[in-house]
């Protein structure tokens, strides 16, 4: 074989590749054009790929990058994002094995702008860095400009949807939490106006209604002091007795508990129970771990609903201190426990997810941890960890 033939023989599987991205391209800018037309470019790219694929048989070490590449290209077509993603990982690696660094740069280019589209910040800056490398390895230093250029655009236009959604969340939490105080009002207003329209009026009904619509009212300008607390740059820091705090809580829930005949047990056995941190956002904590524990329980038939709120100490914490939150409730399984504490996730109909949301920042901001353990055989624990239990 001469000289020029080999380098011929060497040339087309990169003019398949080449011949596969274009009309990749082609096909995702003119999804309108006619089911024909996009057929008959599909058969094409199918072919170029079965010409790399019976390529990488004859010599798979230098065409299994470019094979890999192009089926990248056809599943990122096809939508198939994780597909496309691996194989465009694998072009970059093969093609880094054999030192063919143009082809590694347009994979891990790739990748990066697939990574973007699909809202993977961290994999699209590794990617478009793994890309800068080998543009710059294989002495293209313009294409090295332009990436840079574009991984700080796409930095930019992620840290503006990043601040975007903080608001968004926030602006949600506070619709979620202060709703239950506002149909607590709601329901007793409405209460209030049916025993004044007796004959005779039983204004000593109301008394107690107007009483309580008086402490949700409360409640509900607490929860908007506690939510905007979380996007001020301190907290409002001071001794804290958490045992007392859970006291307080559980005597505000315990109409609730009561109606839906839920027993509380108690077992508060830290030795030491003050931290530091703001005792409105702990008590905010509190108050969401027992409201979401009476809804876990309010459906249970068939066997006695129990709360039960527990401290220790947490060596974990330098001597701090651990409260658990139990109920034996329908529980959230498995599957579901690390996606609780995450925005808008939630198992009720009507929830918007921001409760727990909203108790991990709480925590996080005190130092602590909080997670989320399955009971058993029913039930879910709730669990955080705060620093510094101090006599």
């Amino acid at each position: 074989m001469s000289a020029a033939s080999g380098a011929r023989r060497r040339d087309l599987p990169e003019s398949h590749l080449i011949s596969v991205l274009v009309l990749c391209r082609q096909s995702g800018e003119q999804a309108e054009a006619g089911e024909a037309q996009q057929a008959a470019r599909r058969r094409r790219i199918l072919h170029h790929i079965g010409q790399l694929d019976a390529a990488s048989a004859d010599s798979h070490a230098a065409v299994a990058d470019k094979l890999a590449l192009a089926q990248g290209a056809l599943r990122e077509l096809d939508g198939d994002a994780v597909a496309a993603l691996a194989d465009y990982e694998r072009a970059a690696a093969h093609a880094a094995a054999q030192g063919v660094e143009h082809i590694a740069g347009i994979a891990h280019e790739r990748a990066a702008a697939l990574a973007t589209r699909r809202n993977l910040p961290t994999t699209a800056r590794a990617h478009a860095q793994a890309a800068c490398r080998a543009y710059r390895r294989w002495g293209a230093p313009g294409l090295v400009v332009r990436l840079e250029e574009a991984l700080r655009k796409a930095e930019a236009e992620l840290a503006d949807g990043a601040a975007l959604a903080t608001v968004s969340q926030l602006t949600a939490a506070i619709a979620h939490e202060v709703n239950q105080p506002l149909m607590a009002i709601s329901t007793n207003a409405g209460a209030g106006l049916r025993w004044l329209r007796r004959e005779p009026p039983r204004v000593d009904q109301v008394s107690g209604l107007l009483q309580a619509i008086v402490a949700q009212s409360q409640r509900a300008g607490k929860i908007i002091q506690t939510l905007q607390a979380l996007g001020q740059d301190g907290l409002q820091a001071g001794s804290v007795d958490l045992h007392a705090l859970i006291q307080s809580t559980l005597a505000r829930a315990r109409p609730e508990l009561d109606r839906h005949g839920v027993a509380l047990a108690l077992d508060l056995a830290a030795p030491h129970s003050r931290v530091e941190g703001d005792a409105g956002q702990l008590q905010q904590v509190l108050c969401n771990l027992v409201e979401n524990a009476i809804e876990a329980l309010a459906p249970v038939q068939g066997r006695a609903r129990l709360l039960r709120i527990s401290t220790g100490a947490h060596a974990d914490t330098g001597g701090g201190i651990e409260v658990r939150v139990e109920d034996n409730g329908c529980g959230a399984g498995e599957p579901g426990l690390d996606a609780m504490f995450e925005p808008f996730a939630s198992s009720k109909p009507d929830g918007m997810g921001m409760g727990l949301a909203v108790c991990r920042s709480i925590v996080e901001a005190h130092g602590g941890t909080i997670r989320a353990r399955a009971g058993a055989p029913h039930g879910c624990s709730l669990v955080f960890s705060l620093p510094g239990g101090v006599p």
